[in-house]
């Protein structure tokens, strides 16, 4: 789904952001657009560093210590070009290049009195192009890609030693294609039919032979739009070499129940996954012998909009949702050890929620909006020497999760806070052992910006985790405290050019 974002008729734009912070943080961005009546590029540059030195209380040592995080510094960098070009009306071609660059020391955990010295490089070079062409009342898009990714994992038990303990390389390559056909037979009437064609090359440090994935799928779809109804009906088979077609299909519609303010939403669709190169090849963990994920998901949801009047609009969604899972892959371990099993029947359903009200008065503009959520992940079946987990919830699935946000806007200042929640989640597979703890964490920003004609300044203070909540995403790894960032932004914008 990568898209060139270079516009056609679009006035030069020089964009420049700088933020600092805390742990030793910096970000840079720097981004130049030009489009003129054929022809748009942009050109963006994108720069992160930071220590990652943030203060915790080791809960896994006697008296838990204030312990500064060591070895957890990033470094990552990027590179990205997007080109449009419109010879002719109908007939449009998007192309691009990026590149990024990303080095991740990984820290020791929490309760250890070592240091750690793994590391992690992740590099990745996306070259892309997309060719449309609408005719009458058709169109017709053709997409290529080409992706090479190099992946770097090291670590050694001493910093003395020359060998490391551990060093896995993968390098991969991806040849991408695809084109699919869309034709309007009438009003209410549309359908879609295209192929597409992935071929994987991938070398590895742990497998003497190289590894050749190619892959093939068809799909098409069709929508029916009528005045108050609009339903959607899709299909797609997957041809893998080794294993049998899997047809997936999909239908879905909306139907307005209410003065175009209720509308009901029904989906229904297969699911399939192959697994990826790390879930089969990741060293060490990786399990060559994965299975695909398989299953389907269902969904009921209602959209109100509850008031839609002069200065004030209120919405409701409430959806419903039920989705069951063969052999569904998920990571297992602890620590740095981890290793992707199936579990051979996962059941997830649950209630999603969202309110959302906008108000302007007097040149104030408020916006909230709130999200609750509550999500079973539980195995309905389990393999030979998994029996603990069955009926159980999903490792690191919270039950109850949800988040309030709002702003408020007026005379050029912008000053916004939001609130999360995150239910307790267990970490192992049958639900025992202490669970991490249930969590509320918020942060906010205060934003002044200055418009000049097309030109535009912003400042920006933020703070995350206001009140210094301590806690863990995954158990031994502290999360970070409070932290404060000052960020600038600036754009400088001509009028735009009618000719090349």
């Amino acid at each position: 789904n990568i898209e060139s974002t270079a516009g056609l008729n679009a006035p030069l734009q020089i964009e420049s952001t700088a933020e600092t912070g805390s742990f030793h943080g910096n970000y840079l961005f720097g981004k130049i657009s030009q489009g003129y009546r054929r022809v748009g590029y942009s050109l963006a540059v994108a720069y992160k560093n930071s220590l990652n030195d943030y203060t915790f209380p080791d809960i896994y040592k006697p008296g838990a210590p204030t312990t500064t995080l060591q070895h957890n510094r990033l470094n990552a960098y990027g590179v990205y070009q997007m080109l449009t070009f419109a010879p002719k009306p109908k007939s449009r071609f998007e192309m691009g290049l990026w590149f990024q660059r990303k080095i991740k020391d990984i820290p020791e955990m929490m309760g250890s009195y070592g240091s750690s010295l793994a590391s992690q490089t992740d590099s990745s070079l996306k070259v892309f192009g997309k060719w449309t062409r609408i005719f009458g009342n058709s169109a017709l898009i053709v997409k290529s890609a080409f992706f090479s990714d190099y992946l770097k994992y090291t670590d050694k038990n001493d910093p003395s030693d020359v060998q490391y303990s551990v060093y896995n390389v993968i390098n991969s390559r991806q040849y991408l294609a695809d084109a699919s056909f869309r034709k309007y037979a009438a009003r209410w009437l549309s359908f879609d039919a295209g192929l597409s064609t992935q071929v994987i090359h991938a070398r590895l440090q742990s497998f003497e032979q190289g590894i050749f994935e190619p892959r093939f799928a068809v799909f098409t779809a069709a929508r029916f739009s009528f005045p108050h109804v609009t339903a959607d009906l899709s299909a797609r088979n997957e041809f893998t070499p080794g294993r049998k077609p899997r047809p997936v299909l999909g239908i879905g519609s909306k139907i307005e129940l209410w003065r175009n303010r209720m509308f009901l939403r029904l989906n229904a669709s297969g699911k399939y996954r192959l697994p990826t190169l790390n879930e089969k090849y990741w060293q060490p963990g990786g399990n060559p012998d994965i299975l695909p994920e398989e299953g389907y998901t269902s969904e009921l949801g209602l959209n109100y909009i509850m008031a839609n009047r002069a200065g004030m609009k209120l919405i409701l969604d409430v959806g419903g949702f039920s989705t069951r899972i063969r052999n569904m892959i998920e990571w297992t371990g602890s620590g740095l050890n981890w290793s992707p099993v199936n579990d051979k029947s996962v059941w997830s359903r649950g209630i999603e929620s969202q309110l959302d009200y906008n108000l302007n008065f007097s040149g104030l503009r408020l916006h909230s909006s709130a999200s609750w959520n509550y999500v079973l992940s539980t195995n309905t079946d389990v393999y030979a020497g998994a029996e603990n987990s069955l009926g159980k919830q999903l490792r690191y699935v919270p039950v109850l999760s949800g988040q309030w946000m709002t702003t408020a806007a007026t005379s050029g200042f912008v000053l916004g806070y939001v609130l999360s929640y995150t239910g307790k989640v267990y970490i192992t597979e049958d639900n025992s052992g202490q669970p991490l703890k249930a969590r509320f964490v918020s942060g906010g920003f205060l934003a002044w910006e200055k418009q000049v004609k097309q030109n535009t300044l912003q400042l920006t203070c933020r703070i995350a985790n206001i009140f210094n909540e301590h806690y863990q995403v995954i158990a031994s790894f502290p999360a970070p405290g409070r932290a404060a960032y000052l960020s600038i932004f600036f754009r400088f914008q001509t009028k735009p050019k009618s000719n090349i």
